[in-house]
């Protein structure tokens, strides 16, 4: 019988479950996006938000989310990214102790045969009706007058298991990895509808500031250094604002 050098042996077992752990992470890498401990002070709000949560911790496949972002602030499409393509994106949810899920939607991929992204004029859309668990639908539609609108639907298993009830303010955040640009729904607890051991339901919102106009250039064709939400066919975009020429 051959004896075999225990310090051998455990150096090659090592070096396989390095080869295998590599291999494995080559064939299903993981998104760098990943949501901040904290939410973020720098989001986009709405006039109008909601958040409905249901958690069965005896049966995981009625677990919901749907999460409404509507009259938003200007936002335009390349706030968005190109979630058909490149853009990573996530929905973080938070209460007072922080972060606690993540759910995230890749870019690109197919659903049901079909592309689970599709792009139009004014933003995206993601479908995945026939797809066991997770997320089903997001809508992301841009508007340069403070009516930008998002939306995320998902069901079953394979979301996060969130316990309930929430503590304290509740913040729901949009982001992706293109850029910087997120968006925020906010619930103290006085816009809480409910909040047990098996559901969770908020509606708030907030003024929306009046956007600034642009303002005429002083002579013809000369820039104003001045910005202003919106677009027109004389202006140029910086990150979702429009610097506007008058001419």
């Amino acid at each position: 019988m051959v004896k075999r050098d225990p310090a051998t042996y455990r150096s090659r077992v090592r070096h396989a479950c390095a080869i295998l752990l590599g291999l494995i992470a080559a064939a299903d890498p993981v998104s760098a996006l990943v949501c901040p401990p904290a939410p973020l002070d720098t989001c986009r709000v709405a006039a109008s938000t909601r958040l409905i949560l249901r958690h069965d911790p005896t049966d995981p496949s009625r677990s919901l989310v749907k999460w409404r972002w509507t009259s938003g602030q200007a936002s335009l499409r390349a706030a968005f990214g190109e979630p058909t393509t490149t853009t990573a994106s996530a929905w973080c949810l938070y209460d007072e102790g922080g972060l606690i899920a993540q759910v995230d939607v890749g870019a690109g991929g197919q659903c049901d045969g079909d592309p689970c992204w599709s792009a139009s004029g004014t933003g995206f859309r993601f479908a995945a009706r026939g797809v066991t668990g997770g997320v089903r639908k997001v809508l992301l539609r841009a508007d340069s007058g403070d009516r930008a609108k998002a939306m995320l639907r998902g069901a079953g298993a394979a979301l996060p298991d969130v316990a309930l009830p929430l503590a304290g303010t509740v913040v729901a955040q949009w982001l992706n990895d293109a850029n910087r640009v997120c968006l925020e729904g906010r619930f103290a607890s006085s816009t809480i509808e409910r909040n047990d051991g098996e559901r969770f339901s908020a509606a708030a919102g907030v003024v929306l500031p009046p956007a600034p106009l642009p303002r005429p250039s002083a002579a013809c064709g000369a820039p104003v250094v001045a910005y202003a939400t919106g677009s027109n066919n004389r202006a140029l975009d910086h990150d979702g604002l429009t610097r506007s020429f008058g001419v």
